[in-house]
């Protein structure tokens, strides 16, 4: 079984093992985040896409987390992966998973004699979480985590890559995001319209989810199947909420994000407020795991 290792031990022999910037290849932005460090062969094997089904990283990756254990026999072309209790086997050359649930596929990619899985498929498998991450001139990276990982993604960047202006800065004031337009989506058929924007090729923006729409979005299959396709492209998630107080406002904004981690094994970290806030509320806001975007939006009509 795998031992755990505390987050501050990780960061420093991250630290050590990959130098800052100053130290290192200026060009060299990490692609694939393990947990609280980097993929240690990530320049040999960066995450890869495919143009349409989003992030592809190597199977042997997904093993270096500490809970998630990797077996993958060429010989017989199928692979097993397990995390605690849950595991699930594939054919490589289909992506097949056979399941008493009914047959499923990971998606797969072969580099050379290097196999590559699809972030989302397997995380939504195994129950694990990952986190997209634009850098600022655009490049994209995917971090996994099993429960291990502590840091927030904002901190591993500043680890890695010598970069002030990232997605994300965790600061006490608003924080700023790339890219700079916000599309924003406060019914279904808004975010249907956000997710053929991404179709279409256009996937320069962050997207606003309102927290009722997470909520009250009935049918959970068509809610996912939009969401992975968000996800899927690397697209910045925030939620806003139009309540009437402080509290409220973070109740559902709280819920809204909970009901995201049920269905995709993946949330977010930003908010978007919709009305001026006191030191009090940015406080309670920052204590329950978000940071504020620096978008307002005011009362919808």
């Amino acid at each position: 079984m795998k031992k755990r290792i505390a987050a501050l031990t990780l960061a420093i022999a991250a630290l050590l093992l990959f130098p800052t910037a100053a130290n290192a290849d200026e060009e060299y932005l990490p692609t694939v985040y393990i947990a609280d460090g980097v993929w240690y062969k990530d320049k040999s094997q960066p995450m890869i896409t495919d143009g349409k089904d989003g992030f592809f990283i190597p199977i042997d990756a997904f093993g270096a987390l500490p809970s998630v254990s990797v077996e993958y026999d060429g010989t017989v072309n199928a692979l097993r992966l397990t995390f605690e209790d849950t595991a699930f086997s594939a054919d490589i050359a289909t992506g097949t998973v056979i399941s008493p649930e009914g047959d499923s596929t990971v998606r797969i990619i072969r580099d050379l004699d290097t196999v590559y899985l699809n972030v989302d498929d397997v995380c939504k498998h195994l129950g694990i979480e990952y986190e997209p991450h634009f850098y600022s001139n655009g490049k994209r990276a995917v971090r996994i985590n099993d429960g291990s990982g502590t840091l927030e993604m904002a901190v591993l960047v500043r680890m890695f890559v010598n970069q002030e202006d990232t997605l994300v800065r965790m600061t006490g004031e608003p924080v700023s995001v790339f890219p700079k337009e916000i599309v924003k989506a406060s019914s279904a058929t808004e975010l249907e319209a956000a997710v053929s924007r991404l179709r279409e090729g256009d996937r320069q923006f962050i997207l606003a989810l309102n927290a009722d729409t997470v909520l009250s979005f009935g049918n959970a299959e068509a809610l996912s199947e939009l969401l992975s396709v968000v996800y899927a492209y690397g697209i910045p998630v925030t939620i806003y909420a139009h309540k009437e107080n402080p509290d409220t406002v973070l109740h559902y904004v709280h819920s809204a994000n909970a009901r995201l981690l049920e269905l995709m094994h993946k949330g977010t970290h930003m908010y978007t407020p919709t009305t001026e806030l006191s030191d009090t509320d940015i406080s309670l806001i920052n204590e329950r795991g978000f940071v504020i975007t620096d978008f307002t939006f005011e009362e919808e009509k």
